[in-house]
């Protein structure tokens, strides 16, 4: 879909300097950002992410991967496993690691096409 700048920040909601400063990559836009330009662009905040090509090195990127490719927010996510937002900081950040019950949880929340 070709859409203006201004048309795709009418669309999504989002200021048009941001959309400028994300096309010209001087913004990393969060998470939410891109769940509001996904939409109108017929596309996923995965894909716009580039969440796809993020390192599975070790199992806190393997969370972090899994939360992004399910297009989750870090509260979403904490919400979705039954954890708290720390809890999932520290599992990102391979300070600790989940509980079997709870790595079950998030291992069946990777299932997209890969």
């Amino acid at each position: 879909m070709n859409l203006t700048a201004q048309e795709l920040s009418e669309a999504s909601g989002v200021n048009k300097a941001t959309i400028g400063s994300i096309e010209n990559d001087r913004h990393k836009p969060e998470l939410r950002i891109l769940k509001l330009l996904a939409k109108p662009l017929g596309l996923s905040a995965w894909y716009l992410g580039c969440y796809d090509l993020l390192p599975e090195d070790t199992l806190g990127q393997r969370i972090k991967k899994i939360r992004l490719m399910n297009e989750c927010t870090l509260a979403e996510f904490a919400k979705l496993v039954g954890v708290d937002i720390r809890t999932v900081r520290l599992w990102e950040k391979n300070i600790h690691k989940p509980l079997s019950r709870f790595l079950e949880i998030i291992t069946s929340l990777k299932e997209w096409n890969e």
